[in-house]
């Protein structure tokens, strides 16, 4: 055998055997870029092939000057490509603000991704619910209120104590005005709080007896009525519907910062994982031949 062949097969050998500790090392130590990504790292099977593939090309070649493949294994984690260019953290956050999770896909994260857009889902899905409820409830409580509260009634008591006026706003003793609210000429969401809400309009309901109850405005609030009572538990119910409607809303609005801020952090984090893989240890395999010797050669390069 011809000594260079016997150099070749020595300098195959040497490469095949600096990959796999370095391989090896990658995979306990985590010196190297990627090292622990179960879902980056290829195997060392595949690695060590194509090591070997090289070594044979070497091997075939007829050319007793002829140099030897280099070998760079400074990124034996297969993140290379996946590093190659950077993101924008600034369309990050812009693609997660406007529709959450498309900032995360941007980024290379389908799990973050899926994540974000389920909860916009889910807020949305709330938010859509609790208004419908709080539209139903809504639609009872006033359907309540044409059942048994009479504008026409609350005026019969207006007439019997302080005649001839059927209007509250025409009323005054001793020159101050009785009632302090004005019932709304249509009925308005102001005209549905109102006749719960204020004391004054007691009188309107049909469970309350007009004539047996003092007329004075000092025994408004004396007055009873179990129909007011249930309308307005009514209108309370209403309206935590419409709160828990807004909470998810808020929760909507919140969803697309959160996305959004995560992104772009994401963004800049891919960025600086861009920066260092130019930086820290690499290593490469090489051949130097000196006086038509060949010498097996393992660089090592630490940049910063």
């Amino acid at each position: 055998m011809k000594r260079y062949d016997v150099h070749k097969i020595c300098l195959t050998l040497g490469i095949l055997l600096i990959a796999l500790s370095t391989v090896a090392l990658s995979s306990e130590t985590g010196l190297l870029p990627g090292a622990g990504d179960k879902d980056q790292t290829p195997g060392v099977t595949a690695y060590l092939t194509q090591m070997q593939s090289d070594g044979r090309a070497y091997l075939q070649s007829s050319s007793d000057d002829g140099r030897p493949p280099s070998i760079d294994m400074s990124d034996l984690s297969g993140n290379a490509e996946k590093y190659k260019t950077t993101k924008s953290p600034l369309k990050a956050f812009i693609y997660s603000a406007v529709v959450p999770g498309a900032g995360q896909l941007y980024t290379g994260s389908k799990f973050k991704a899926a994540i974000f857009l389920g909860l916009e889902a889910l807020t949305w899905t709330g938010q859509i619910v609790y208004h419908n409820k709080g539209n139903d409830k809504t639609d009872a409580f006033n359907i309540f209120a044409d059942t048994h509260w009479s504008e026409e009634r609350y005026g019969d008591f207006i007439y019997r104590n302080w005649p001839p006026y059927r209007d509250d706003e025409d009323v005054y003793v001793d020159g101050y005005l009785v009632f302090t609210h004005h019932l709304p000429d249509t009925k308005t969401q102001q005209y549905y709080e109102m006749i719960g809400k204020y004391d004054q309009f007691v009188f309107g309901w049909d469970d309350v007896d007009t004539i047996a109850t003092a007329p004075t405005y000092d025994n408004l609030d004396v007055a009873y009525s179990a129909h007011r009572m249930h309308y307005e538990d009514m209108r309370h119910d209403a309206n935590k519907m419409f709160d828990r409607s807004t909470s998810f809303l808020i929760a909507t609005m919140a969803n697309h910062l959160i996305a959004g801020v995560e992104a772009a952090l994401a963004a800049r984090r891919h960025n600086n994982k861009v920066d260092d893989m130019g930086a820290g240890l690499s290593f490469r395999a090489d051949v130097d031949r000196i006086n038509d010797e060949y010498f097996p050669t393992l660089t090592m390069t630490y940049s910063f």
